[in-house]
């Protein structure tokens, strides 16, 4: 008996819904999968919950069923470490960009499920660990900024200042 999983080709399924991959994986697993979610409204939004194999696996929050599925879709192919297609990065864009464009993927994801984050200012530091020319966001941490914009700089001259950074420092470290 081999203990591989199955994979699924980002080329055929960089257009496809999160839980449609999900379902397709299952399917090719062998494994049962279920997204239940539920009809009233919780203090947070409805909850929409993964069953594989009829065992909980992950739950998602969102202001509406519809978010609360695909959320919870993405949050189970992030557990199975299965790369999903709002990660794909388009080929062309210059390495900064990339990195924005895959934080601000994982910061909308987290904004969905505590709205009341959405509204407040806040800078946001994240660790990118590239592997095999694949930008991963490892770390990412939402805080508030000790000093004023115009005493931070980019270039390395002053200490980015941020207790985000801070964090996003330590959470990468553990």
């Amino acid at each position: 008996m081999t203990n591989s999983q199955p994979s699924l080709d980002l080329g055929k399924t960089a257009e496809k819904h999160s839980v449609s991959q999900l379902y397709e994986y299952a399917l090719a697993a062998g494994k049962s999968c279920e997204i239940v979610v539920g009809d009233e409204r919780g203090p947070m939004g409805f909850k929409a919950c993964v069953m594989l194999n009829n065992e909980y696996f992950v739950e998602a929050v969102a202001q509406n069923k519809k978010e609360a599925k695909r959320l919870a879709g993405v949050a189970a192919l992030d557990k199975l470490n299965i790369r999903y297609a709002q990660e794909v990065i388009p080929e062309g864009k210059s390495l900064g960009q990339q990195f924005t464009d895959l934080v601000y993927n994982h910061l909308y994801m987290y904004l969905e499920q505590f709205s009341v984050l959405r509204y407040r200012r806040k800078s946001v530091a994240a660790v990118i660990l590239v592997s095999d020319n694949k930008p991963e966001v490892v770390s990412m941490a939402i805080g508030h900024q000790c000093l004023t914009p115009s005493h931070l700089s980019t270039d390395g001259r002053c200490l980015i200042d941020s207790d985000a950074a801070v964090l996003a420092c330590r959470a990468f470290r553990r």
